[in-house]
């Protein structure tokens, strides 16, 4: 190759790579921004009020997770629910309420298809994993140290279909110096469907 020909060659490479490696001003970098943006609060859309009322029934129940993750969007990508599970045919709905200043939440949950095990059947694990994550909700709602989850236990009292939407209740029932426990369950049309019991454990105070 000529060395005309290598320093085109090279001019090409670099402006390639330039183009990959997106500068924070690029359009491939402000359409990252947006479409995370989007994502993260891609379940604003599905909610009405009426709908929201008929599935939480009575109760001073406000919304919470809309301004928390707008606060928080610059960590969206890396998180398992809002960022990896959050997409069209995915979790498609994950709406927290807080009812009044109580210990207690409700979550208004949709899954499409592309999350199941079984055809048409949401996956056990992706039931746990909202199980759980909300779980972290109640801990953040109210106003907890981030704890661990020392225990888990599911249990699975029907399938939960794809494109279903469920409430999820969860309530803070005890704590114990480090430990906390709490409880949930996943009801759809007013049947329970799976519910929920876990442990959590403060870390250790520094000394």
């Amino acid at each position: 190759m000529s060395e005309g020909r290598k320093r085109k060659h090279t001019e090409e490479l670099d402006n390639n790579m330039s183009a990959l490696v997106a500068s924070p001003e690029s359009p491939h970098k402000e359409h990252h921004e947006h479409h995370r943006h989007e994502r993260s609060h891609a379940h604003t859309k599905h909610s009405t009020l009426d709908e929201v009322k008929s599935l939480l029934g009575s109760g001073d129940y406000r919304r919470i997770d809309e301004d928390i993750l707008k606060q928080h969007a610059d960590r969206i990508d890396t998180n398992a629910v809002h960022g990896a599970l959050t997409f069209p045919e995915g979790l498609e709905r994950y709406d927290i309420y807080q009812k009044g200043d109580h210990q207690e939440l409700a979550c208004i949950i949709r899954i499409g298809k592309k999350l199941c095990g079984h055809p048409d059947i949401v996956h056990g694990g992706i039931i746990s994993t909202l199980f759980d994550y909300t779980y972290g909700w109640l801990f953040f709602a109210v106003g907890e140290k981030a704890g661990f989850t020392a225990n888990l236990s599911v249990n699975f009292r029907r399938p939960i279909r794809a494109n279903s939407t469920g409430l999820m209740r969860v309530v803070l029932e005890k704590k114990e110096g480090r430990k906390t426990f709490v409880k949930a369950t996943w009801e759809i049309d007013g049947e329970l469907h799976a519910d929920s019991t876990a442990l959590f454990v403060k870390p250790k105070a520094s000394s």
